[in-house]
């Protein structure tokens, strides 16, 4: 951003802002998916919808954050309800990307797990890998189908 102010001799010069007001233009390469997730976020917000550049500011900074305050980094992870005893955990807010044996799939809540941190009665190092290696994790049902994220 660049402001101009007057001096006093009536001249016109150019003044770089300082501090948090400075601003850097960077461009970033992302995948279909990375945008898509981004912009859910974005519309998941209450009120005014963020600008793109506002949302991939506000997200880096909980992340950097959230590490900082912890030293590992939390998975923001959706929990589904399915059939029978079963729980579907998966990175899509949709949990269209759960397998069919334990439909019909109920949004139940949102958690962030962290390695070596057991919550809701799972160990969260098998979700994340889990959720790593397939796209999701489930517990209480038997899948017998392979479904692979676009």
């Amino acid at each position: 951003m660049i402001r101009f102010q007057r001096a006093d001799e009536g001249v016109t010069r150019r003044v770089e802002p300082e501090g948090e007001m400075a601003t850097e233009r960077k461009q970033i390469v992302a995948t279909p998916r990375w945008v898509a997730r981004i912009d859910e976020w974005r519309r998941q917000q209450p009120g005014r919808i963020p600008t793109w550049s506002e949302a991939v500011r506000l997200l880096v900074d909980a992340g950097l954050d959230a590490t900082s305050r912890s030293g590992e980094t939390a998975m923001k992870t959706h929990v589904f309800e399915g059939k029978g005893n079963s729980y579907g955990f998966t990175q899509d807010s949709s949990g269209k990307n759960l397998p069919p044996e334990g439909a019909p799939w109920r949004a139940f809540k949102e958690i962030d797990l962290k390695p070596g941190e057991d919550r809701i009665g799972v160990k969260s190092d098998d979700v994340i890998n889990g959720i790593n290696k397939d796209g999701y994790y489930v517990t209480g049902v038997k899948i017998t189908s392979e479904i692979k994220s676009a």
